[in-house]
């Protein structure tokens, strides 16, 4: 509270205090000369009788006390002979600011008043002799929070003591601040060391003694953060994890310099002396890139001293990393206890579109779920039978659905396991739409003959590879009524020609549809990249065991670590 408003109150307090003592006063004194007459002895007896009757309780009540032999009805008081002969209010016209209506507004105005200057008072003095001074009053709560937040002296929930009033009449109220994790956008880097985790796991092929990156798309799209920092001048440390360790990043590390066209230093391993002689060495605006961290057994073990060993190389944690974010790892959990840790924008990004497609997307929302195994993803089927108006399963984790409802799939690949836990579930629910034809042969190589049957008609010597024509008119008239579209799988073995129909056939109907597109998983984002159509979804989510586990409803160790739960 500033100074004036705190003179203002102080003014009021005084001033209606003044006023109150002062009619009190005068109309007290009015009474004693009308009563001179009488037995004095009577009148300096009623002097409780005559507070009550001019206080706010008196006024309130009508001027009658609770106490005296006789009382007094707030009419008149008590002549010679013990009759009402005096009327107090027509012959003293300022007790009316105490009548029945304006009495009770008095009362409450005074009373609210004193109370308030009472527990002022008492804060006050609590303050004078505990919890003085404690130097925040000057700043916003969520000020002081980033402040020592990015300094490392605070956790991500913590208590403050913000002041209300200043000097004088303080008082502190403790007040919760929470995080809901911070991002970049509010971190200041310049002239700082960031270590930024990026999920670089890409696929290599080699061939004549080269190397090269099969798709590079993970790597652009860590491409805005990067920038980010480079025009805040930070000194970059990137770090990544390659497959099983066995692979080294330097190729990556290639391929980032050329997207950029900046030089991108890279040094062979990830901790010791040799990498934090380089980091102390960085200038601003450079970009150091660390050696595969599954190097490493304790990446993978979240052993918190190879945490602290990554920490010490920087200033500042950045995690930009959604596809490891499922993974309780050194680099994505552990180095958060040692740094201030914020999200990257792909990971911010990645958080807000998956967030707002489960909570409230457009409607109405569908689902395609696809793939092998349906153990990874019944949780998530289950949960959007709850969530979307319509769920589309195919590939080969149909097959198990299938066999659960009784219905011939030949030599197919099933679960045999999920066949119980899926009786279970609402597979006959309205909502659920499983294949009403499929392509199916006893070769998966496509070499044999191929045929299209229903459903149920399939023989026992055949597998099913792929979904049928009548199935593709059924999925795309859902499609195309569709608002917001989340896709995860393919819907058969689209790495065979005579099986991929099914999934280019999906991949073009959401692309040319209105919805909002959302797909995921490395096999999916595979299918797009085949048919050029990456650009055409809204979303590609960089996120496979993540992306599952977020859609499921699971909670993600990397986003817990950095506060994502902690409002949601």
């Amino acid at each position: 509270m500033t100074i004036i408003m705190r003179k203002t109150f102080l003014t009021i307090f005084i001033s209606f205090a003044f006023f109150s003592f002062f009619v009190l006063d005068a109309n007290a004194c009015e009474l004693e000369s009308s009563l001179g007459a009488g037995d004095s002895s009577s009148a300096s007896e009623t002097f409780g009788e005559k507070f009550w009757t001019f206080s706010p309780f008196g006024m309130m009540a009508g001027g009658s006390p609770p106490f005296g032999p006789a009382g007094w009805s707030g009419q008149g008081l008590p002549g010679q002979d013990g009759s009402l002969s005096v009327d107090l209010y027509s012959q003293y016209p300022s007790m009316h600011y105490g009548n029945i209506f304006f009495g009770w507004i008095f009362m409450l105005v005074w009373w609210v008043l004193i109370i308030t200057a009472i527990v002022v008072f008492i804060k006050w003095l609590i303050w004078q002799f505990g919890e003085k001074k404690e130097g925040l009053a000057a700043k916003q709560a969520m000020d002081i929070l980033k402040e020592r937040y990015a300094l490392g002296e605070i956790d991500k929930i913590r208590f403050f003591k913000i002041p209300c009033l200043n000097k004088g009449f303080l008082i502190f109220t403790k007040v919760v601040i929470l995080i809901t994790m911070l991002t970049i956008k509010s971190a200041d880097v310049k002239n700082k060391k960031v270590l930024l985790r990026v999920d670089f796991n890409v696929v290599l092929v080699k061939k004549g003694g080269t190397t090269r990156i099969a798709d590079d798309f993970r790597i652009r799209a860590a491409l805005p953060t990067i920038k980010h920092l480079l025009k805040n001048k930070a000194k970059i440390i990137i770090a990544s994890h390659l497959g099983d360790g066995k692979e080294s990043l330097r190729p990556v590390s290639r391929r980032l310099e050329k997207l950029l066209k900046k030089k991108v230093r890279f040094v062979g391993e990830c901790v010791g002396k040799k990498v934090e002689n380089k980091a102390e060495k960085m200038k601003n605006g450079q970009i150091l890139f660390l050696e595969n961290l599954r190097r490493h057994p304790e990446e993978k073990k979240n052993d918190l001293e190879f945490a602290e060993k990554l920490a010490h190389l920087a200033q500042i944690y950045v995690n930009d990393a959604f596809g490891v974010c499922h993974r309780p790892h050194a680099s994505v959990v552990g180095i958060t206890k040692f740094l201030p840790s914020y999200a990257g924008l792909l990971l911010e990004k990645e958080t807000n579109v998956l967030e707002q497609a489960t909570t409230s997307p457009d409607r109405p929302l569908a689902v395609i779920v696809g793939g092998a195994k349906i153990s990874t993803k019944i949780k998530l089927i289950e949960r959007f039978l709850n969530l979307a108006d319509d769920v589309i399963l195919g590939g080969a984790l149909a097959n198990t659905v299938l066999k659960a409802k009784g219905l011939s799939v030949g030599k197919s690949f099933v679960e045999e396991e999920m066949i119980e836990p899926l009786k279970k579930v609402e597979i006959t629910s309205p909502k659920l739409h499983l294949p009403v034809d499929v392509i199916v042969s006893s070769s998966e190589s496509g070499e044999r003959p191929v045929r299209v049957c229903g459903v149920g008609g399939v023989k026992n010597g055949e597998k099913i590879f792929d979904i049928g024509p009548d199935s593709l008119v059924l999925f795309d008239k859902i499609i195309h009524n569709a608002k917001t579209i989340i896709w995860n799988g393919p819907i058969g073995l689209f790495e065979v020609e005579q099986f991929a129909r099914g999934s280019y056939f999906i991949a073009q109907s959401v692309a040319a549809s209105s919805a909002y597109s959302i797909v995921g998983g490395g096999e999916t984002i595979a299918v797009l990249g085949k048919l050029n159509l990456t650009d055409k979804f809204n979303h590609v989510s960089t996120g496979g065991g993540a992306l599952l586990e977020f859609l499921s409803g699971n909670k993600l160790p990397g986003l817990e670590s950095l506060g994502y739960y902690t409002n949601n």
